[in-house]
């Protein structure tokens, strides 16, 4: 399928912006989700006017593989859920927000490269995809929603960006494969079960204070102990051995953050037709 620029009604040319779907309002739901349910569905090119992927527009597909263009800025809620044959899914930067559930279910997903603009993620938007491997992150990403990867229970790792202050409920639960978690440095709060049922044997945390847990089953645990090793930053070791949840893993050890060079005087050049950047640093 070939979706065009523009198409004619009543006699305008109308650009199309929009992939839309339909949804409940009230006790009304509208008509069918534009390419939901087209199991035979093998190929679309999408143009570059397109500004948003609407509900449900691609909901269990046959869809393998699809280019997302740059204009694209939203994907609203269930757009790629339940398309079994995808295995890669790589977004472009143009893309701010991912709605709820936008991918759930994709059984054979296996990678997701979100691009570097999102800011805002739905509640479980990758939930049960169990294949998923690999995901790299949005660095402009402020929080992860509720249930946003449970039960992908092929997960190995996770970076979770520096902007995330908070991780919501059930985040991770069930991702039964997830042994090494890397925290950002300005997470503040975990809410309820959010590494619940995980294989976890290390979480490395950069923030300088501990997160606030909202209760002790934010992670498994084997008696009154995680069995696990918790790596925090030199200097806070005996802030986390006196915070709740973080005071129960097995072994805390302490690690020395990476110095940044800083530039204290940058030095703009141009010549023959160049620009360049030189910096003088702090001694």
């Amino acid at each position: 399928i070939i979706i065009p620029e523009t198409v004619e009604y009543m006699g305008k040319q109308l650009k199309v912006t929009s992939i839309a779907g339909s949804k409940k309002v009230g006790n009304t739901i509208y008509a069918q989700s534009a390419f939901s349910n087209c199991i035979n569905l093998t190929s679309v090119s999408i143009p570059n006017t397109v500004t948003k992927i609407g509900y449900m527009a691609f909901s269990n597909c046959g869809l393998s593989s699809i280019v997302i263009p740059n204009s694209v800025e939203s994907i609203e809620e269930y757009a790629f859920s339940s398309c079994a044959n995808f295995k890669e899914f790589n977004l472009p930067n143009s893309i701010k927000s991912i709605g709820n559930a936008a991918f759930f279910n994709c059984e054979n997903l296996e990678t997701i490269n979100m691009g570097d603009n999102v800011t805002t993620l739905g509640s479980s938007v990758f939930s049960d995809c169990p294949k998923l491997k690999s995901v790299v992150l949005s660095e402009e990403l402020q929080y992860l929603p509720a249930s946003c990867f449970e039960g992908c229970s092929s997960l190995v790792s996770i970076v979770v960006p520096d902007k995330v202050s908070t991780i919501n409920k059930r985040v991770f639960y069930g991702c039964t494969e997830l042994k090494e978690i890397v925290l950002g440095q300005n997470v503040s709060y975990i809410n309820d079960e959010a590494f619940k049922n995980c294989n976890i044997s290390n979480v490395k945390i950069k923030a300088s204070i501990p997160p606030r847990c909202n209760s002790t089953s934010v992670f498994d645990y084997t008696g009154n102990v995680i069995t696990k090793t918790l790596q925090v930053p030199n200097g806070t070791k005996d802030a986390y051995e006196n915070t709740i949840v973080w005071k129960d893993f097995w072994e805390i050890q302490e690690y020395e953050i990476e110095s940044i060079e800083q530039c204290e005087t940058p030095i703009i050049s141009y010549q023959n037709g160049k620009v360049s950047f030189d910096c003088a640093t702090k001694d």
